[in-house]
């Protein structure tokens, strides 16, 4: 199931906090060499335990690394081992509090990980267009920039990744009057 807005629910931590974790998730998802679907995954793992959980700003970014875990697991044929996970946080926390914060999360989630996201639907629709090249950049893009802003959590990702396509359609068609 997809996040549903949850922000007003948290005591401690506010969309910046939030804008700002999901930026240093793609900065460790580009890291870690990782696929463009954990990150997706991850954003999405990291707010439907936001939208249950409340949680103190002292251990959002280990929510963050955990939920990026979850999702490697899942994605990855090669996970990064829990040790990079918690060299990555500059061992801000322990191994442990890294493999309790991912139990957590799994129980929260009663280990329902795979839903699909923004990207499942994006890949999709592009491929069912035939989009070009620069297209698909281009809506991978706007797609992508989404996942910082949590008012994107209002609409279902079917939409926020036809959203995307739409923008991108629209800039290469302005692009193509200017440069024929």
């Amino acid at each position: 199931y997809a996040a549903q807005p949850y922000m007003e629910r948290q005591d401690d931590i506010n969309r910046k906090m939030r804008a700002i974790l999901v930026d240093w998730m793609v900065e460790v998802h580009s890291r870690f060499k990782l696929q463009t679907t954990t990150l997706w995954l991850s954003v999405n793992i990291l707010d439907r335990y936001l939208m249950n959980v409340n949680v103190v700003r002292a251990r959002l970014q280990l929510v963050g690394i955990s939920a990026m875990l979850i999702a490697c697991k899942y994605e990855e044929m090669q996970p990064p081992e829990v040790q990079d996970c918690v060299v990555i946080t500059d061992s801000a926390y322990e191994r442990e509090e890294l493999l309790e914060m991912e139990r957590n999360i799994l129980v929260s989630l009663n280990y329902d990980i795979m839903v699909p996201t923004g990207w499942t639907f994006l890949v999709r629709y592009l491929n069912a267009i035939n989009a070009s090249e620069p297209t698909r950049h281009l809506a991978s893009y706007y797609a992508e920039r989404n996942l910082q802003e949590i008012d994107s959590l209002m609409q279902p990702p079917h939409h926020v990744a036809a959203a995307a396509i739409y923008a991108a359609n629209v800039q290469q068609s302005q692009n193509m009057h200017f440069f024929p």
